[in-house]
């Protein structure tokens, strides 16, 4: 039977983004303005702080409808009426706005930069990368507009580039971005995290090891930059096999203080998960229920920990607590459905193991029954049912199970090897010995069979052959365990007990290996 751990509970690249938008803050404007138009603006800034999107635009149409504005106050006023247009998802007026900056006489280079940037945003929330490549580019190749936002226009062109698929060209961006000179340290560190996360993909775990390294000293380096690219430090290292010097980097995380609870969370999470790759189970079960018990965990993490909370669990004998932590997901709001299938699953294996049948059986059913789960899921569903069935003697149902593993379009090997043996071993319960044999023969004769379940297969296929009285066959499968080497000592012990009492039955020498 199967039971298992969450899929997604190594360290992946795409559970760790920056915030790929600009800060969308309005504009500080020059203090020289004076009367009414200083109290508009006042009034303008007050609504945009307080998220009275509505009050913040008339504001700002107020001053512009006015047209007394210098050119410089008047762009600085209409890019952040498109920020406030942008917050309230008005991406065809913000465009309007940014536009008009553009199109503006003597506006500040600062702030047409700016206008590009935003309005490249604006498009490619409207899902126009043609019109937002455009305009990044339009900022990255002009030669009058400050470093800072050419590196956000880099940044941001990158980033759509990688959403097309282009990921040599995305890669080159961040690389300009990190050769600047002097770059602000804010998007230096958001280029050298997104090229660690380019890196991350490739498996070249060296480079993202540079790459956060760079962000950890930078002096500058905003402090969710730092936890953030220990975190991707801590990957690394963990696919280089280093645990302890993955530990060391979330343990940083987790002590510096002043972080979002989520980076806290995310730590704890991924410090776990190496205490089980070190075996350290007691340590595993403490930073998930850390984890757990920071309210900020999003429903999708929350799932994970509480799930491989309960395997540690189950790991240590604990049936009962691990049918809580499963249970728990089950029942939680926002859990994703891969986790709730795995919960059933796992809780499904609890409940097996404790002897109740029937509880165990409903789980799998209603995993099966759940219709959008992977059909990786599904399969193990079905051939952990098969086997529950199976222990109630209740054999065509459990081949009947097995069957549908086996006739699943597209199912990977281990389920398929997995059905073939079980319903193997319910076909001998029913006589059905023929059938039995084929599904071994067939299971042996597979492509990349794991070199434990080949063994296996050779000795239920052997031992079938004993029960249909083909002594050649079933020595024949004996000896294709005995004399290679990689079966586990119980199945070769096994085989070669059964070999021994085989050939006392007919008569023949002992044949030992």
């Amino acid at each position: 039977m199967d039971q298992e751990l969450d899929s997604a509970s190594e360290f992946r690249a795409s559970d760790h983004r920056l915030e790929s938008k600009l800060n969308l803050q309005p504009i500080s404007l020059e203090t020289d303005l004076t009367g009414e138009q200083a109290q508009c603006l006042q009034r303008a800034g007050e609504c945009f702080r307080k998220q009275q999107w509505r009050n913040a635009i008339e504001e700002y149409t107020t001053l512009i409808r006015k047209r007394e504005l210098s050119p410089e106050h008047q762009a600085q006023v209409l890019n952040n009426r498109g920020l406030t247009h942008r917050h309230v998802g008005e991406m065809d007026n913000a465009i309007n706005d940014y536009s008009a900056v553009i199109h503006l006489a003597d506006a500040p280079p600062d702030q047409l930069a700016y206008a590009l940037v935003q309005r490249g945003q604006a498009y490619q929330k409207l899902q126009n990368l043609e019109r937002a490549q455009e305009d990044y580019t339009r900022v990255i190749e002009a030669n009058s507009y400050p470093l800072k936002m050419v590196a956000e226009a880099l940044i941001q062109r990158a980033r759509l580039l990688g959403s097309a698929g282009k990921i040599e060209e995305e890669a080159r961006d961040y690389a300009s971005v990190v050769a600047l000179e002097d770059p602000p340290p804010a998007l230096l560190s958001r280029a050298l995290f997104e090229q660690a996360a380019l890196y991350f993909k490739a498996g070249r775990w060296d480079h993202v090891i540079n790459c956060s390294t760079r962000v950890i000293e930078m002096e500058e380096a905003p402090l969710d930059h730092v936890a953030q690219m220990l975190t991707y430090r801590g990957g690394a290292y963990a696919r280089k096999w280093k645990w302890e010097q993955a530990i060391e980097q979330y343990s940083i995380v987790i002590g510096m203080g002043d972080l979002l609870p989520d980076r806290v969370s995310r730590a704890y999470y991924y410090r776990a998960v190496t205490h089980r790759e070190m075996g350290n189970t007691e340590a595993e079960i403490r930073d998930h229920t850390a984890a757990i018990e920071i309210e900020e965990t999003p429903p999708d993490r929350l799932a994970k920990c509480l799930n491989n909370r309960g395997v540690a669990h189950a790991r240590l004998g604990n049936s009962p607590q691990a049918i809580e932590d499963y249970t728990r997901v089950i029942g939680l709001t926002g859990a994703p459905n891969n986790q709730r299938a795995l919960a059933f699953n796992n809780r499904g294996f609890e409940f097996g193991k404790t002897g109740d049948y029937h509880k165990a059986l409903e789980d799998y059913t209603a995993l099966i029954e759940m219709g959008d789960s992977k059909r990786e899921n599904v399969a193990k569903a079905y051939n952990n049912r098969g086997v529950t069935y199976a222990r109630l003697q209740h054999f065509d149902k459990a081949i009947r199970d097995h069957t549908a593993v086996i006739e699943m379009e597209g199912i990977e090997a281990g389920p398929m090897i997995r059905a073939l043996n079980n319903r193997g071993v319910a076909y001998v319960q029913t006589g059905e010995y023929i059938r039995a044999v084929q599904d071994y023969t067939t299971l042996i004769q597979m492509d990349m069979v794991p070199v434990e379940e080949l063994y296996v297969g050779y000795l239920n296929r052997a031992r079938t052959y004993r029960r249909m009285n083909e002594a050649e066959n079933a020595i024949s499968d004996y000896e294709q365990i005995l004399k290679k080497a990689g079966a586990s000592d119980l199945v070769h012990e096994s085989a070669q007990s059964e070999l021994n009492e085989m050939t006392d039955e007919l008569g023949m020498p002992r044949r030992e290996y």
